[in-house]
């Protein structure tokens, strides 16, 4: 198994803590986090069965296989007929069937079993108790999120990657943003640039927000035409070898007016507050302190209207979510974004985010490139 036995090791742990004998995973990124492959067709269903005993299978739809025994590092791959898709009753059958059978053969069709019970559909449910009676069921939703909040070095330098392809993007609009160029025109050649630089995809549809409409945190790009002396935030995400980044920088173009320099100054404060809190050991909670407390004093605090970030990996917000009242304590290898914000109705928004990974010793930011590029 190529690079995965600290995935396996963290799912033993699971297993020993919460006195369960196999966990079913079937989210989509956990199946991926441990078996390396992930559908293209999300309405079907896959699973990976992980007993006590270290044993490990992929279950996959039929049309799958191939691709399954080509990106997957789990060698013991089952597979389930799908069709008719039409009668996804049928497919649910067979899918299901598939399990019953597995767990049967290796003898945990009456032991204790870890779900994801926060992600899995009732009817999933419903049908897993149908068909093993006998086994006994915990959730280990939040287990299974704690987990991947620690990344391995192949992770991180997934993420890395991710975020070096995000930043060319950025760039990208750097170079093109003048008046009369709409937010549209602009989202369209970020994408373009990132699927360009390897991209396998971008993580969310390109925020990019002008004017009054930068005071809107999450407004996608519209046809508004950029104009002198606009704001303009643009946020924008990559997902390489299924990772993701996410990076926002704010650009002012013209001659910014003092209240607009306190606003952006505000925010990098903040920014730079904030990361200089990340340390292990440190709450989670005091990040998120320690940015409100930089927006409050310069007299804005009712203008920063979310969280001050949040983890990332192979979801685009994974914990710890970087609130006042997260109590969670920083670990090396999380990977976190920190992105304070101030939006002014009617008057436009800054917002600045950076990628940081928690070390030994305390921090290291991702992003290359500055922070600091007002004005255009």
């Amino acid at each position: 198994m190529r690079n995965t036995s600290p995935r396996f090791e963290k799912m033993q742990r699971i297993m020993a803590r919460e006195e369960i004998d196999a966990i079913i995973l079937m989210k989509p990124t956990n199946v991926f986090y441990i078996t390396g492959f992930s559908l293209i067709s999300p309405s079907l269903p896959s699973a990976t069965i992980i007993s006590s005993n270290g044993e490990t299978v992929l279950i996959v739809p039929k049309l799958e296989e191939s691709r399954a025994r080509e990106k997957s590092w789990i060698e013991d791959i089952r597979t389930y007929q799908p069709y008719p898709l039409s009668l996804r009753e049928e497919t649910r059958k067979n899918f299901f069937e598939k399990i019953k059978e597995i767990l049967k053969e290796k003898n945990l069709d009456s032991s204790m079993i870890g779900l994801e019970l926060g992600y899995l559909p009732v009817k999933f449910f419903e049908a897993l108790r149908n068909y093993i009676p006998d086994a006994g069921f915990k959730d280990i939703t939040n287990d299974i999120m704690m987990a991947r909040m620690i990344k391995d070095y192949n992770e991180i330098d997934r993420i890395k990657k991710s975020l070096e392809i995000s930043e060319k993007g950025l760039r990208t609009a750097i170079e093109i943003i003048e008046p009369g160029i709409s937010e549209i025109e602009i989202a369209a050649e970020i994408e373009n640039a990132i699927r360009k630089a390897g991209a396998q995809k971008a993580g969310f549809e390109t925020i990019v927000a002008s004017g009054p409409r930068s005071a809107q945190p999450n407004a996608t790009a519209g046809t508004r035409k950029i104009n002198e002396n606009d704001f303009i935030i643009i946020n924008t995400s990559a997902v390489f070898g299924g990772y993701h980044s996410d990076i926002t920088r704010t650009l002012f173009l013209g001659t910014p007016e003092n209240e607009h320099k306190k606003m952006f100054e505000t925010v990098k404060a903040a920014l730079k507050d904030a990361i200089e809190r990340i340390a292990p050991g440190v709450r989670v909670g005091d990040i998120d302190k320690a940015a409100r407390k930089t927006i409050h004093d310069a007299g804005f605090e009712n203008y920063f209207v979310h969280a001050s970030g949040h983890g990332i990996g192979l979801e685009l917000h994974e914990p710890p979510k970087i609130t006042l009242d997260c109590e969670d304590l920083l670990r090396p290898g999380m990977v976190l974004c920190i992105e304070p914000g101030i939006y002014i109705p009617k008057k436009g928004g800054v917002r600045i985010e950076n990628m940081v990974l928690v070390t030994e010793e305390g921090y290291q930011v991702l992003n290359e490139l500055p922070e600091d590029i007002l004005p255009v």
